[in-house]
This record gives structure tokens, sequence and C-alpha cells, in this order.
């Protein structure tokens, strides 16, 4: 019986039989080739990342190009239902976990000059950009570049962290302005998650105003406010006025150990009990009574479901 010729080397030990390990020749130049391919996929773009979290070290992962230099903080910013360009700063890192954080920002959009572009009434912008630990470097995980919104001419205000319960943190953040005279504060809370930010308060909470710009001489509201609380003077002035008034709140959150713990504000006012006297129509001043009196106020919120509510006490800052 005929069988089919398979082939055999002639040092096979197979003799008689099929081979299943054949010889391969390769040409000479190919074989140089196979190392220098080795060699260059070793080589190859590797994904970004960045030693250490320290703000401008991590800021190009999100940003490629950024600088913290004027010019090199302009970035093109895609927010809900718009896109722009803004001056983008980084202004916390929080380290969430042992192989988790999140960078922070405070963005102004800015004109084709890089000249601020914002009005009194138009927020700074927040950002958020998670990082994920690889060994001994940080690696870009996930983006939010619209996450909140605060203050005024496009500038956030002032920002801090804080513990909310273990392994929970919050960006707070302090902003304040006037108009016509009359000054206030306020104040934001956002949780900075792993994967994502939100605002903890359903609105923003006054913490503090005052209004000595907007009440005319000869009247001093800083004087008044610092006279002895209960002390009444007949003051002669030019014009029936507004009563003066001052309200400073500080605040505080008790971390909790499952849950975020307590809101706590204190408040201090100062304000001014004002009656006008005129002697008679054609007298050309008017004499005042006033008075003086202090007052500390405390109020609480507390974490229900996701956010921070009214539990007791109020607020006593006047709105304006």
């Amino acid at each position: 019986m005929l069988r089919p010729h398979m082939g055999k080397r002639a040092d096979s030990p197979y003799h008689g039989g099929f081979d299943p390990f054949p010889v391969v020749r390769m040409p000479f130049r190919q074989l140089l080739l196979v190392p220098l391919l080795l060699v260059l996929t070793a080589c190859g773009p590797r994904t970004p990342s960045a030693p250490s979290l320290e703000r401008n070290t991590v800021m190009p992962l999100f940003f490629p190009g950024w600088g913290s230099r004027d010019g090199q903080r302009v970035q093109t910013l895609h927010l809900e239902g718009a896109e722009g360009r803004f001056d983008v700063s980084p202004v916390q890192v929080v380290r969430l976990s042992d192989q988790r954080a999140v960078l922070v920002t405070a963005a102004t959009e800015v004109d084709e000059h890089g000249e601020a572009a914002a009005g009194h009434d138009t927020p700074g912008v927040l950002g958020a950009y998670w990082l994920r630990r690889d060994g001994e470097r940080w690696l870009a995980d996930g983006r939010q570049d619209d996450a909140g919104r605060a203050g005024f001419f496009g500038e956030v205000g002032s920002t801090d962290v804080v513990r909310l319960a273990a392994g929970r943190y919050a960006l707070s953040v302090e902003y304040s302005s006037c108009w016509q005279g009359e000054c206030g504060g306020w104040l934001a809370l956002y949780e900075l998650g792993e994967h994502r930010v939100r605002p903890l308060l359903g609105e923003p909470i006054a913490l503090s105003a005052l209004n000595s710009g907007s009440v005319p001489p000869p009247a001093d509201c800083d004087a008044i406010l610092a006279r002895e609380p209960g002390t009444t003077e007949r003051l002669p002035e030019e014009e029936e006025r507004h009563a003066c008034y001052e309200v400073t709140g500080s605040w505080q959150i008790v971390p909790g150990h499952d849950a975020p713990g307590d809101l706590v504000l204190d408040f201090v006012s100062l304000k001014e009990d004002y009656t006008a006297q005129p002697e008679d129509a054609s007298a050309p001043l008017v004499w005042a009574v006033s008075s003086t009196r202090r007052a500390t106020q405390r109020m609480i919120y507390r974490y229900r479901g996701d956010s921070y509510l009214p539990f007791s006490g109020s607020n006593p800052v006047p709105s304006f």
C-alpha cells in the first residue's frame, strides 16, 4: 500500500513518521529585526501618570499643556449644554482612600484675549478630576468638569476640605459680595465621592451680612454697633435712614461615625433699634432714637437622606 510522503529531518528522531516540530528557517535580516521590535514595543506610548499628588503635577493629566503661569492655565471646558474657554487653577487635592484621590479646580470664563468675561452675578465653576493609584504613580480615572457653581465675578471664593464621617469628605466654599453698600457672605458644601461630586445643601447658607456702606453720614454704623448693648442715644440726623446691622456666623461639622455629623452654625448679631422722630415738618434735622442690642444664636442642620436639612434654630442673617 502506498503511503503519502510526509518528509523528515535527517536528524529527526521521528524516522518514518510526521515531525511535529519542523524547523522554520528565517532569513538573517528578518532575524535581526526581532529584538528591535521587542525594544520598540517596550518603549511605545505609555499612559500618562504622575509621581505624586502635588497639584501642579497632576493637572497636566487632565489638561495637556497646562502650566501655572498666566496664559498657560486657559483651557476649553465642556459644561452642561455649553463649551467655553476658562482660566483653570487647582485648589484642592484630597486623598479619598489608599487607591483614589480627587483634584478640585476653580475656573473663570475668559474671552479671546484671556481676560475674565464674567459679570457680578456670574459664579465660578468647580471641577473634579479623579486619580487612581498604580504602584507608585497616579493615573487619571474620571472627570466632572461642571461639579458645581459658586461665587461672583467668575470667582468661586475660598475652599477647604472637611471630614463628614469615617472615609467621607466635603468641600466647603465660602464667598461674599456687596450691593449698594450692603454686603453678605455664603457657605456651600459638596460631598467628594470616589466617582462624583454632589451638593450637600439645597441652597447656600447665608453666613454674614452688614449694611454700614448703605447708611449715609453723619450716621456711623461702626460706632453705633460698637456701643455697649442697651445704650440708647438721641441722634440729630439729616434724613430718616435704615437701621444699622452686622451679623457674623461661624460653622463646623462634627464628624459622624457612619453618617455625616451635624452642621452647626453659631451667629453673633449686632443690631440697632432705630426710630426717627422729626420735631416738625420744617425742622432741618431728624432726631433719631437709637439703641444697640447684641444676640447670639445657634442653628443646626442634620444629614438626612443625601443632604443637610434644617433641624433646629433659625438663621438671623438679613436678606438683601
